[in-house]
């Protein structure tokens, strides 16, 4: 807008695409770092380094002072008792990391999975806390944590706002299809729990009476006949009456307060 002030990234020369190495003098290794050094720098002018079109070049910054919000370890702001986010002093430069897509070699691809599954494995099995991590932040005044448990409505959401995005089409097919590649191993993690009527609990009930006869094969003795799944019957009940509680649970905590990305 005319009549405004340039903001210090740009009155200090910086342009887009310049790649920070350094910034009062200590060597960058992450956003947040860096971020930390501009707050610690507020109001004080500071040597900051970036490599342009191959070359280091060197520029004079003094970052503005400004409030910022404190975040949570997942990125989420904090929210005081009032219901309004707490910020502490801090800096402003004017700048914002820029996103670049990297080829990988193909080497990477059996790590890359097996850390989301592991992470999907270890979201379902802490599944009772999440949930009831999930209905408290949805109903008080508590932050939604980005990576909180949802159900179908609050993946449908996510998938519609992913498609929004002010993204390549490309960044945004990859979101979407890693979405999918999440629920998919959720679903099949979540289904492999050993009850009914699960069909973990079926896959249990079919090792038990393999089981049986292996041994009875060993020991000569008559095989015996079918496990009776019908004894499991309450059991099945009562899985499926928290399933709907849960299902329930989820659904309205999306209605009220949705997990959002944009």
């Amino acid at each position: 807008m005319r009549g405004r002030p340039a903001a210090p990234a740009a009155a200090a020369g910086l342009e887009p695409g310049d790649e920070i190495v350094a910034f009062g003098g200590a060597e960058v290794h992450s956003w947040q770092q860096l971020v930390g050094l501009i707050n610690d720098s507020a109001g004080q002018p500071s040597q900051v380094a970036v490599l342009r079109d191959g070359e280091r070049v060197t520029l004079e910054v003094t970052p503005a002072r400004t409030d910022r919000p404190v975040v949570d370890e997942q990125g989420t702001a904090v929210i005081g008792d009032d219901g309004e986010p707490v910020v502490q002093p801090g800096g402003f430069v004017g700048f914002s990391p820029l996103q670049v897509r990297e080829p990988q070699p193909l080497s990477s691809v059996l790590p890359a999975v097996g850390e989301q599954t592991w992470q999907t494995l270890t979201m379902v099995a802490t599944l009772p806390v999440r949930v009831a991590d999930t209905a408290t932040q949805a109903f008080t005044a508590e932050e939604r944590a980005q990576d909180s448990v949802q159900s179908v409505v609050g993946v449908a959401r996510i998938s519609g706002e992913i498609w929004a995005l002010d993204e390549a089409i490309l960044d945004r097919v990859m979101f979407f299809l890693s979405l999918l590649a999440s629920l998919n191993i959720a679903l099949f993690a979540f289904n492999m729990i050993p009850l009914l009527p699960l069909d973990g609990g079926h896959l249990v009930n079919a090792l038990y009476e393999g089981g049986k006869r292996t041994l009875a094969r060993v020991r000569g003795a008559v095989l015996p006949g079918p496990a009776d799944v019908a004894r499991m019957t309450p059991v099945a009940y009562v899985v499926f009456l928290i399933l709907l509680g849960v299902g329930g649970v989820l659904i309205v905590a999306d209605l009220v307060d949705p997990v959002r990305i944009t």
